[in-house]
């Protein structure tokens, strides 16, 4: 069985250490009930950042931008809206981290494409480069 609390754990790692690799000064709350996994500040600005874990399926890196409350019999899904401004997402298949703002990101699964659609479209793709951090 997977260790969800693990693997979230990595991404945050991942997270902060891409983050002091770019500069940026870190601060991660303390105690729990927070909308949000740390602060990033540029000096200039703070900003909340919900951590994810992405995985690749099908030539996209997807990562859940919602979250899941409840259990299994009575579970609803809550939007991020209005309390983070940035996702930081680390995904365990290229090791890479992406950065989604909270205003671009999608209403439950963001997906950033990695190889062309088959059906060859382009239009309103995200691109997964785009957003590489």
């Amino acid at each position: 069985m997977r260790d969800t609390h693990a693997i979230g754990d990595i991404a945050v790692s991942k997270i902060v250490a891409r983050c002091l690799e770019l500069g940026y000064k870190v601060s991660l709350p303390f105690g729990g009930g927070w909308s949000y996994d740390l602060i990033m500040d540029d000096n200039e600005k703070l900003y909340r950042v919900q951590c994810k874990h992405a995985r690749i399926r099908k030539g996209k890196v997807a990562f859940n931008v919602c979250s899941v409350k409840g259990n299994k019999s009575d579970h609803r899904t809550e939007t991020y809206e209005g309390k983070v401004d940035l996702f930081l997402a680390y995904c365990t298949d290229n090791n890479k981290v992406y950065i989604v703002r909270m205003d671009q990101s999608t209403k439950s699964v963001m997906t950033l494409r990695l190889t062309p659609a088959l059906n060859g479209q382009e239009k309103g793709v995200q691109w997964a480069r785009d957003y590489e951090f």
